[in-house]
């Protein structure tokens, strides 16, 4: 900047010579470029230390999350099996009889439609194991033992003489039915 300054004497007199003074302002201190360098760099260095806080916390919460579904899933794979034990087991108490140990009517339903169908197949289908010999047995025996008059005897002598006469039946069979894994003894009661 430059200031000039001319005088004269009397309202009326005639000017003087001019005096200049040069000068120069200064920005102030929050103007200046190291200042503005120093915000910008604050400012970055704030922006990147926010960043690695928040990216330090979503892994933390990430992790956090992580354990609790590790947990969540072992609580629910242990009912899960606990479960379908009970299920298992539910479902073998369902197909056999309490008194004797026997499988039950319901078993033999379900069995007896799987044997049916595995035999016919395996009848129908082509020998391929030589000419005179056969790898599987596609004959299907059943054998039905009936207890004549039992209903007569449930009337006359109550449940109980029923309830003795069916495990006596089942330990009189046992020794015939153990021979094989395929055999099975099914308890088929019809008791009116």
């Amino acid at each position: 900047y430059r200031f000039e300054v001319a005088a004269r004497i009397g309202a009326h007199g005639p000017w003087g010579p001019a005096t200049v003074f040069a000068f120069e302002v200064l920005p102030a201190w929050w103007q200046s470029w190291w200042f503005r360098m120093l915000v910008a760099i604050g400012a970055a260095l704030a922006m990147m230390v926010a960043f690695r806080w928040r990216v330090a916390r979503m892994r933390r919460e990430n992790l956090r999350l992580e354990g609790l579904v590790k947990e969540r899933t072992g609580d629910l794979l242990v009912s899960n099996t606990a479960l379908q034990a009970a299920n298992e087991a539910l479902q073998e108490s369902s197909m056999v009889d309490p008194l004797t140990g026997l499988k039950n009517r319901r078993y033999l339903n379900s069995f007896m439609t799987e044997e049916l169908a595995r035999t016919m197949l395996l009848r129908r289908a082509p020998d391929r194991t030589g000419p005179c010999e056969m790898e599987h047995n596609i004959n299907l025996c059943l054998l039905l033992v009936d207890l004549e008059h039992l209903t007569a005897i449930t009337y006359q002598h109550c449940t109980v003489a029923s309830d003795e006469l069916h495990p006596q039946l089942a330990t009189l069979l046992q020794p015939y039915y153990t021979a094989s894994s395929e055999d099975v003894t099914s308890l088929y009661s019809t008791i009116l």
